[in-house]
């Protein structure tokens, strides 16, 4: 399939998500997710997906409180729809598209009105789930197949399935969708001749920082899955691999296991601290709430390059403003040569790891943030009163730096090298009305004006989440939408203020107060 649109009509990629741990996706569909025009999606463990994907239609058809779920039929019409106007659409599922997901009946609408579509399989949770739950499917000797079925029953319709023959299978036994039929699953299998000894097992939320697993046997597992308050979306595994769980288990402990965190973040950034946290067993949703868009066209910014043996040092506010300024420098055929003899100032430890990553070290960095530490700084540093500091920054940055540079006697050089621009995050309404976040973590000020406009609801009952801050400027802006308790880390890095969040997490106590 071409992903040119050379023809008035597009296409259609069925993605599957994989059941939870966003780690689980496949290149292929991250590669359509991240370059389609559409995406059409329902409930999933893997919201991030969602955050990540750039199209300008985001259309969600699952069931959620207050919205109800879009029939299967005007599902397909709307893939049909989308791909005959031109564009490029991703149908994003849970799982893989083809087990149990009716990825089947959309690509029968797409074939019958002449679409071209691909489907991109994705980890199953009967698969991906419990082999993170140290269980294989199959082991010889243990088990000569796997069956995987649904136990998702109509009420009005009698329960179905071959009990008799699944029973003599001897095959591992998969049951998706079963947490609310566990004791019909669990009692046509003894009532048709399966040992009520046979080793069982319920897995919760598969996959995710929430999994967990309940073990028995097949007469007591729905005692047990109710006593321990399991609830969907769980599978029920049924066989003596079961057995194998103890012995091979892999997941390390985890000391976050199910807490919500709320990460966001400029989308031009990543941060290894994400993937920290979900190894402690924490539920993020990393999110991009605003985008660095470059000034390309502003002559400002050539200006300030060209002319900056006027002056005596560059003091560096963001990580983004490094690559950018870079950026700019490769594109007019300069490199770090051009910077010799100047003093560069980098304002945070992220900042000076932005600048190694362009092979420059920094001459000096402060021990604390804020813009007086910053003017300080240069005065310890030894640089002279009079001279000249170039500031490459967002548009959006406000006066208190270039203050502070004047107090200090120099002469502060402004230049705007992009825009805050905020993203379109309005799928949270749908997010946040069944999932809760325990920590908000923030690196910028524009992060939290972004959030805000997006999702002001979490703003109005503060208590509960433990708010984090980069650092001080930042926790200014937070205070401003009325949270009043603020978790900031003495030295402004992402993994120090990762540290104060595990560490209030694991304390339980409410974050200390920052004072307005």
């Amino acid at each position: 399939m071409s992903e040119s649109k050379t023809t008035q009509i597009g296409y259609v990629a069925l993605v599957g998500a994989g059941p939870g741990d966003p780690g689980l996706i496949t290149l292929r569909g991250m590669h359509l997710i991240t370059r389609c025009d559409v995406l059409v999606y329902d409930n999933l463990m893997a919201d991030e997906f969602v955050a990540l994907s750039s199209a300008p239609e985001k259309i969600f058809v699952g069931k959620s409180s207050g919205c109800h779920a879009l029939p299967q039929e005007e599902i397909c019409a709307l893939l049909v729809k989308k791909a005959q106007e031109g564009k490029r659409v991703v149908r994003l599922k849970g799982g893989d598209p083809f087990v149990f997901g009716r990825g089947g009946e959309e690509c029968q609408a797409l074939a019958l009105a002449g679409v071209p579509y691909e489907v991109v399989p994705g980890a199953t949770a009967g698969i991906a789930g419990t082999a993170y739950a140290g269980v294989p499917v199959t082991h010889r000797e243990v088990s000569r197949g796997l069956t995987v079925m649904t136990a998702h029953f109509a009420k009005d319709k009698q329960v179905d399935l071959p009990w008799e023959a699944l029973a003599r299978l001897d095959h591992t036994l998969v049951f998706y969708m079963g947490v609310a039929s566990l004791e019909t699953v669990s009692g046509e299998l003894v009532k048709h001749g399966l040992s009520a000894e046979m080793p069982a097992m319920v897995l919760e939320r598969a996959t995710t920082g929430a999994q967990r697993e309940i073990i028995s046997d097949l007469a007591s597992i729905a005692a047990k899955a109710r006593e321990a308050g399991i609830r969907p979306p769980g599978l029920l595994v049924v066989g003596n691999v079961v057995n194998l769980a103890q012995e091979l288990a892999w997941l390390p402990d985890r000391p976050l296991a199910g807490k919500r965190v709320l990460f966001t973040r400029a989308a031009e950034s990543q941060y290894e601290a994400v993937h920290r946290l979900r190894l402690m067993g924490a539920e993020v949703l990393d999110l991009p709430v605003v985008s660095a868009e470059e000034r390309r066209e502003d002559p400002a910014i050539d200006r300030a390059i060209d002319e900056l043996d006027q002056v005596d040092a560059i003091a560096f506010t963001s990580a983004i403003a490094v690559d950018l300024f870079f950026k700019r420098l490769n594109r007019i055929g300069m490199d770090v040569r051009r910077l010799a003899q100047h003093t560069l100032a980098a304002a945070s430890p992220t900042v000076l790891e932005a600048l190694r990553r362009q092979g420059v070290m920094a001459d000096l960095t402060p021990e604390k943030t804020g813009a007086g530490q910053l003017a300080k700084m240069l005065q310890a540093g030894g640089l002279p009163t009079g001279s000249r500091v170039l500031l490459p920054r967002s548009s959006a940055a406000d006066q208190s730096l270039p203050k502070a540079m004047i107090k200090a006697g120099y002469t502060p050089v402004p230049v705007d090298l992009y825009d805050s621009v905020s993203l379109d995050v309005n799928f949270l309404t749908v997010k946040l009305a069944n999932w809760t976040p325990e920590a908000i973590l923030f690196l910028s000020g524009s992060g939290v004006q972004a959030l805000h406009r997006a999702a002001p609801g979490l703003f109005e009952n503060p208590n509960g989440i433990i708010w984090a801050c980069i650092g001080n400027k930042t926790s200014e802006s937070l205070v401003k939408t009325g949270v009043n308790s603020v978790c900031v880390p003495e030295q402004p890095a992402v993994d120090a203020m990762v540290d104060l969040v595990v560490e209030q997490f694991q304390r339980s106590t409410a974050p200390r107060s920052i004072k307005k």
